[in-house]
């Protein structure tokens, strides 16, 4: 189809698409990135990244991205606003994506692949309680290690159990989960604002937890008993 070039292409293709099988926001969201490029670039891009990234997730391309959107906006925008409000081009975007997907699969599998049972352990069993919420903050912690930032592999574990304990907790007390999004999304930048630094940051973490009140509160030992 020859467009003018007052016309929208990502809004001709969903319409055009509303009329068969319901694209999912994975597929819009690759026409998105993709659209604009030489059919030359949109091979290069979609075998050397989109096709990785689609693995990684288990093809839930979708649940994926908005988690990435979180940790990035410390919201759920649209990838389109955040493409072009921070104007990324698409291999650097692209290239990032794959970066956290890569870690999304580790959560998906519940394996860290970093030879450590008692990570995997609680990994396994947050995994088995479908608790999605975390997901963005469990992200940016394996980020995190991976640069370098001052996060062992034993620190990784010790925060996944605190974690984990805090779920738990939470909900044997029944305590509404309503609180636990905004949390979980500005949690890391919580934690590193006390010195600018990821250095001690499993006891700053706990610290932070042991501080919320109310709907965001961690159950002491008296309420979970």
């Amino acid at each position: 189809i020859t467009l003018d070039p007052a016309d929208d292409p990502q809004l001709i293709f969903e319409s055009l698409n509303s009329t068969g099988l319901a694209l999912t926001e994975g597929d819009k969201i690759r026409n998105y990135i993709l659209m604009g490029l030489t059919p030359q670039k949109q091979e290069l891009y979609y075998d050397g990244f989109w096709t990785k990234i689609e693995q990684c997730t288990g093809n839930d391309v979708s649940d994926f991205v908005r988690d990435y959107l979180s940790i990035k906006q410390l919201e759920t925008p649209t990838i389109r606003t955040y493409v072009e409000t921070k104007k990324i081009p698409p291999d650097n975007l692209l290239d990032d994506m794959l970066l956290y997907a890569r870690i999304y699969r580790k959560l998906l599998q519940g394996k860290s692949g970093l030879d450590c049972p008692a990570l995997d352990d609680c990994m396994y069993r947050l995994k088995r309680l479908k608790i999605k919420v975390a997901e963005p903050f469990f992200m940016e912690i394996f980020r995190l290690h991976q640069e370098g930032e001052h996060l062992s592999v034993e620190d990784l574990t010790r925060i996944f159990q605190i974690i984990e304990s805090y779920l738990f907790r939470r909900n044997i007390c029944e305590v509404p989960t309503n609180a636990l999004s905004k949390l979980f999304l500005n949690l890391n930048r919580e934690v590193i604002r006390y010195d600018n630094t990821t250095d001690d940051y499993v006891n700053k973490l706990s610290y932070v937890l042991l501080s919320k009140k109310e709907h965001s509160r961690l159950p002491d030992d008296a309420e979970f008993s």
